[in-house]
């Protein structure tokens, strides 16, 4: 009896439960998963036909994610599930050694990398056009992904994506390259573009590519800060009048 009683006070707690406090915020509206972005799916849905035949690296965090926004157009390189368990110590060194990257490219003839915005920044000498040398801090993935192989096409808060030069057709890296508004160098590009190293014109582009492949709206977009950012850099120049047109 007493057993009996119990499972009908779970049974009722339960049907009060889940109508209150689970359903009741169910509306029937797919949403993304937290790990993932809306801006990247965008992205990669727009570009299918230039990116999906493409050997692609990604987060392992995102792949299950992936898989259900992008496939099968895209490939996904790991996801969560066990089989790839095997992976997880050599994604981990790629945190900690630039030359496991170069290693994991080469053998796995990679070709577009969908990676974390998280990439730490590096203390590096740096001399500007105008003999200054300074001290820059700049990501690291500039010293394992280097810009004459690779180019950086998307970044949001989250998210970043370069593709390997040689894999893609040159007409459309010209228009989609962000050469200087890069994921975790934004910082320098002020400075930069005050001692004529940056051209404001240059600026002003790479602000077009990125707003005319962002929608924006979502929680990962940053556009609102690069579009103060590069008005901010203009007004700078317009005061000083030491920057490259």
């Amino acid at each position: 009896a007493l057993k009996a009683a119990a499972a009908a006070l779970l049974l009722g707690l339960a049907g009060w439960f889940y109508p209150r406090l689970i359903w009741s915020h169910y509306d029937g509206t797919a949403r993304p998963l937290p790990m993932g972005s809306e801006g990247l799916a965008e992205f990669l849905r727009a570009n299918a036909a230039d990116l999906s035949r493409l050997r692609m690296f990604n987060h392992w965090g995102w792949g299950g994610w992936l898989g259900w926004e992008l496939g099968p157009a895209y490939k996904v390189y790991v996801d969560g599930r066990y089989l790839f368990h095997g992976r997880l110590r050599e994604l981990e060194e790629l945190r900690s050694d630039p030359g496991a990257w170069r290693r994991l490219i080469e053998r796995e003839g990679l070709e577009l990398l969908l990676l974390r915005n998280d990439s730490p920044g590096l203390p590096v000498r740096q001399r500007m056009p105008d003999g200054f040398e300074t001290e820059l801090t700049r990501p690291a993935y500039l010293l394992y992904l280097p810009r004459p192989e690779w180019a950086v096409v998307y970044w949001d808060s989250s998210a970043a994506v370069l593709a390997k030069r040689s894999a893609v057709a040159a007409g459309w890296l010209k228009e989609r390259e962000l050469e200087y508004l890069r994921p975790g160098d934004t910082h320098n590009l002020r400075a930069a573009a005050l001692a004529g190293a940056v051209p404001l014109s240059a600026l002003r582009r790479d602000l077009d590519r990125y707003l005319g492949s962002h929608s924006g709206g979502h929680g990962k977009s940053v556009n609102s800060r690069l579009i103060a950012l590069v008005e901010d850099i203009a007004a700078a120049c317009a005061a000083a009048g030491t920057c490259a047109r």
